[in-house]
């Protein structure tokens, strides 16, 4: 049963403590980053797959998960498919809606599909924060648009074509960063809009959940005063527990965004991990801890709070991992699929350049990874 704690390793093997962190019943997740990736390798992929491989070794149940959004937020490249940034969707969407959502479905298989044949069991994409005044979100272009609508219709499409390579989405960062200025990575921000306003943020997590089409659900380090004055959102039972699960009724994995961050500081490590525990998160992110926070962190595994119920969402979400996304599904597709284009949009004016991939385009309406 994968425990409550997603980790990460320090570099391209693994550390003899780091063994150690891996082999704990308390660690369920581990987040790759570029510093697992070496582009200058002879074949970078292979060395990956070699790394995932000493992993599994050691925690055979391990959900392996990476950063790969697109644009600024894209850990590995060599050997990999660069996506445009989400921003670029937007773009094409207002100069052709059906060519931006075909393009969405395809470079969602295609992301997907690549990081399974490497052995990676998740992309924690998409975004579908708004595209407002964010210093995280908007000016690093990694929200679709500032219209709601259309930033769900655009994550659709991208998750349906995950879906089909057969990986699950992970919405973020919930209840929305993008209206926000401030960068929870080096403050604790605030939004002090009022929940009528705040709602707009909410809505392509409510259309997507009741579209259900989700697995997981990453949580945010801003504080919102209409909501909860005291608490931010990953912290707040009010938002997670309330909010989350009952008004939008999601069902599935909440997870928090990384517990290293700045607007996560409410004391030492253990304590930003029981506040988020108890909030509602089922999934605990506490990655880069290396050197003397890795010794802190192994002193204090045993303390790691869990729950019945939160274990058993983990292992839902595992269970469905390990029935559903596999790399032969992925090959099966690519076998039986028929060609789909995907436009790119040229940023030196020569105009729009075509491109033709093996993607099965008979995609389930529904979510064929559903655990609800």
């Amino acid at each position: 049963m994968p425990g409550p704690l997603i980790v990460s390793v320090s570099g391209r093997t693994l550390l003899d403590k780091e063994k150690v962190l891996l082999a704990s019943e308390k660690v369920g997740g581990l987040a790759l980053f570029k510093e697992n990736y070496d582009e200058t390798a002879e074949n970078p992929k292979e060395d990956l797959k070699n790394l995932i491989r000493e992993i599994r070794s050691i925690n055979p149940g391990i959900i392996i998960m990476v950063d790969n959004e697109g644009g600024r937020v894209w850990r590995f490249t060599k050997g990999f498919t660069k996506l445009p940034e989400a921003k670029e969707y937007g773009i094409l969407y207002a100069q052709n809606k059906n060519v931006a959502l075909k393009k969405a479905f395809v470079d969602g298989f295609i992301m997907a599909r690549e990081l399974l044949e490497c052995g990676v069991d998740m992309s924690l994409a998409p975004v579908v924060d708004l595209d407002g005044p964010s210093n995280v979100i908007s000016k690093l272009s990694r929200a679709y648009h500032k219209d709601p609508h259309v930033v769900a219709e655009i994550a659709e499409q991208f998750i349906r074509g995950m879906n089909e390579a057969g990986m699950p989405a992970t919405l973020k960062h919930f209840p929305g960063h993008g209206s926000c200025v401030l960068d929870s990575h080096i403050t604790r921000p605030e939004d002090a809009r009022s929940m009528v306003l705040l709602q707009e943020d909410l809505l392509p997590f409510k259309i997507l959940i009741e579209k259900d089409l989700i697995l997981t659900v990453m949580t945010n380090f801003v504080v919102y005063p209409a909501v909860d004055p005291k608490n931010v959102a990953a912290f707040s039972e009010t938002w997670l527990k309330g909010c989350l699960r009952v008004e939008c009724g999601f069902k599935s994995v909440i997870m928090s965004d990384c517990l290293h961050m700045k607007g996560a500081d409410v004391g030492e490590n253990l304590a930003r991990l029981k506040a988020a525990q108890i909030a509602g998160n089922d999934f605990l992110m506490y990655t880069h801890q290396h050197g003397q926070d890795l010794d802190n962190l192994l002193s204090i595994l045993d303390q790691i709070p869990d729950t019945e119920e939160a274990a058993k969402r983990r292992m839902q979400l595992m269970a469905s991992i390990a029935r559903k996304f596999k790399i032969a599904h992925c090959a099966s597709n690519v076998a039986h699929g028929a060609k789909a284009t995907s436009v790119v949009t040229s940023t030196h004016g020569s105009g729009p350049v075509t491109e033709e991939h093996e993607v099965n385009d008979n995609t389930a309406q529904g979510n064929p990874y559903s655990i609800i």
